[in-house]
């Protein structure tokens, strides 16, 4: 079970239980409409529904938060500091390889406009990636490279 279905289990049990309580919460509201049921029913379905799109706005919005290249070099690296058992020479040679490609990639997508060819670019993106993946290969020990590749498998899977 991956991090996406886990947290789509929890996100519909989350709103069960908010409306089980809801409900509970609003039962003495019945009073206000003691001879009218069906009012009352169509007042709470609403009232329902509309609670329920505020929270699932809130929990989209708040699980959209986008993460600059930076900050995602650094999760990373931290990631792959902990998982190859880096030292702190490579930590800073492989922080400054892969800033200076996501700074070439946000160029690269910056500085072209929307009518250029989208197979010229993926093979622009490529080229980079490729450059970058040489110089990792180069500052990684063996073992180091098994288990870069290992964790890159795992990425493509997530």
């Amino acid at each position: 079970m991956n991090y996406k279905s886990v947290r789509k289990i929890f996100y519909y049990i989350s709103n069960w239980l908010i409306l089980q309580n809801l409900m509970r919460l609003l039962n003495p509201c019945l009073q206000f409409f003691p001879n009218n049921r069906y009012k009352f029913n169509s007042y709470m379905k609403k009232l329902i529904f509309s609670l329920i799109f505020f929270l699932s706005t809130i929990v989209l919005v708040k699980g959209q938060q986008v993460i600059s290249a930076e900050e995602m070099v650094i999760k990373n690296v931290d990631a792959l500091v902990v998982k190859l058992s880096l030292t702190s020479d490579q930590k800073i040679e492989l922080t400054n390889i892969l800033l200076k490609q996501a700074q070439s990639m946000d160029s690269l997508r910056t500085s072209l406009s929307e009518d250029i060819d989208r197979k010229a670019l993926r093979i622009k993106m490529t080229a980079i990636m490729e450059t970058n993946e040489s110089q990792v290969n180069l500052l990684l020990t063996t073992y180091q490279r098994k288990a870069y590749i290992l964790w890159k498998k795992e990425l493509e899977l997530n």
